[in-house]
Formats: C-alpha cells, sequence, structure tokens
C-alpha cells in the first residue's frame, strides 16, 4: 500500500512533464486595477499559471488540514482530561460504597449479635404479674 503512493506520484510527475513539453505557447495575463495603481503582466507559457494554481490549491488543503486537525487534538485531549477525571470521580464514588456496604454489614452483625443476647434473657419476657391483694372483709 505504501508504495502505490509512489507509483501514483510517479504517474503525475510523468503526466506533469508530458503536460508541460506538449504546452509551450506564451499566454499574457493580466490584472489591472487603477483605483489601487495595480497593474500586472506577465507572459509566460500556460503550465505556468496552471501549476501555481495547483500548487496554491495544495497549500490552502494543507493549511486547511492543519487548523483541522489541531482543533481535533485539542478536543481530544480535552475529552481525555474529562474521561480521566471521571474515572477518579467514579474510583472514589466506588470506595466509598465499599466502606458504606463495610459499615452497613458491621451494623447488622452488631444488631444479630444483641438480638441473640436478647433472646436468651428472661427478663425481656412479659411481665409476671404479682397477685393482687383481695381486700379484707371488715
Amino acid at each position: 500500500m505504501r508504495y502505490l503512493w509512489l507509483v501514483f506520484f510517479a504517474g503525475f510527475l510523468y503526466l506533469s512533464i508530458v503536460f508541460i513539453t506538449q504546452n509551450l505557447d506564451p499566454i499574457v495575463i493580466r490584472f489591472d486595477l487603477d483605483e489601487l495603481g495595480l497593474n500586472f503582466r506577465f507572459e509566460r507559457p500556460i503550465f505556468v499559471p496552471i501549476f501555481v494554481t495547483l500548487a496554491l490549491g495544495i497549500l490552502f488543503c494543507v493549511a486547511y488540514f492543519f487548523t483541522y486537525h489541531s482543533q481535533l487534538r485539542v478536543l481530544h485531549r480535552n475529552q481525555v482530561m474529562e474521561v480521566k477525571r471521571l474515572k477518579r470521580l467514579v474510583l472514589l464514588e466506588r470506595n466509598k460504597n465499599q466502606s458504606l456496604e463495610q459499615r452497613n454489614h458491621e451494623l447488622q452483625q452488631i444488631v444479630e449479635r444483641m438480638q441473640y443476647l436478647l433472646d436468651d434473657k428472661e427478663w425481656l419476657e412479659e411481665p409476671r404479674r404479682l397477685p393482687e391483694k383481695t381486700a379484707e372483709p371488715a
């Protein structure tokens, strides 16, 4: 796959050389802007403006790619930092929940022990009533 790009580039160079050798006719490029006093006049072969236009297009594409790519990298870095922060929060909550579960288990054991001890005590049963004194006949 890596050699495929090399083949494409070699083909592009070959076709470019063929194009250059077949299009040597000179053309005149004029740009007149009288308000600013700008007057340009170029007489070059036709392939020069075509290749200059192609090169400028490639440069603009590369510039756009780098700006867009840098924005994506910043966004990716921010998301990675957010994921790390959320993982830390999950870990803290998990530790807190484990400690609460341990405390709940300890309290449950204490309650079970107390219930066991209280079940053995007789004094917690219904209180015994003392016999009522009967009134003596007078």
